[in-house]
């Protein structure tokens, strides 16, 4: 699940063009990297949390993923879809997907964080 930083717990916004950069410093909900991108036909998900020590991260590396490129056996066609969950080290936790041509987005835009640095972007520029 991707959880965004919530706009009013962002600091010391900077604006530039069609990306706004800002600071989220909330700890432990800022330990990791969420994000969410789509570009024309393509869509990316990911959401990562470190310092989670629980009894299921006790495993330095354990993943499943699921992948189809071009592929027909569903009926449909679906040029690419991949989705995958992973542990590290003992304390990272997450999940990925990804995805061309399934849902076309009309527009570019991103938004997420990287530990205590949150970027949203659009092109064209939107609120």
């Amino acid at each position: 699940k991707i959880e965004f930083a919530p706009e009013d717990k962002l600091q010391a916004t900077t604006a530039c063009c069609c990306c706004l950069c800002s600071f989220f410093t909330e700890t432990p909900d800022c330990l990791g990297v969420q994000a969410e991108n789509e570009c024309l036909c393509c869509v990316n998900q990911v959401s990562c949390k470190c310092c989670q020590f629980m009894e299921e991260t006790r495993t330095f590396n354990q993943s499943t993923s699921h992948g189809k490129c071009i592929d027909l056996t569903s009926g449909e066609f679906i040029c690419y879809d991949s989705q995958s969950e992973f542990i590290l080290c003992f304390c990272v936790k997450g999940a990925m997907t990804q995805n061309c041509c399934i849902d076309l987005p009309k527009h570019c835009a991103g938004k997420g964080n990287a530990f205590c640095i949150d970027c949203r972007w659009a092109i064209p520029p939107s609120n």
